[in-house]
């Protein structure tokens, strides 16, 4: 139910590259993107949508700073973080400061968080 999740970037609505095919903006091949795009200003904050557990913190090459929760039968994975403010294995509650908006990693093409939804251990 979404009644049951916030939206991760309060004042920022906008959804800049949706869930499915499309053409990479940096590799200008068609690919699949596993999630949506929402733009907004570096360090803008980056909530939890829900109640659960951090169960991953992380840096890829091309992902940038990541953060991985889960909640339930979902799963939110953040990607292209400028910061994290969460350990690893620790519980937060829904709305809890996440990190900041950024372009961490060499697959981003400006400030923007790059949001996952997995839902029972499927992407949606």
């Amino acid at each position: 139910s979404t009644s049951r999740v916030i939206w991760p970037v309060p004042g920022y609505s906008h959804i800049s590259s949706y869930y499915g095919p499309r053409v990479h903006p940096i590799t200008k091949k068609n690919s699949f993107h596993d999630g949506i795009d929402i733009p907004a200003p570096q360090d803008t904050k980056v909530l939890s949508p829900a109640s659960g557990k951090v169960i991953k913190t992380y840096e890829s090459d091309t992902l940038g700073k990541t953060v991985e929760i889960e909640c339930d039968e979902y799963k939110f994975v953040f990607n292209h973080l400028n910061f994290i403010s969460l350990e690893q294995e620790s519980l937060i509650n829904k709305g809890a400061l996440v990190g900041g908006v950024g372009t961490t990693g060499t697959l981003s093409t400006g400030n923007h968080l790059h949001v996952t939804v997995y839902k029972n251990n499927k992407k949606i």
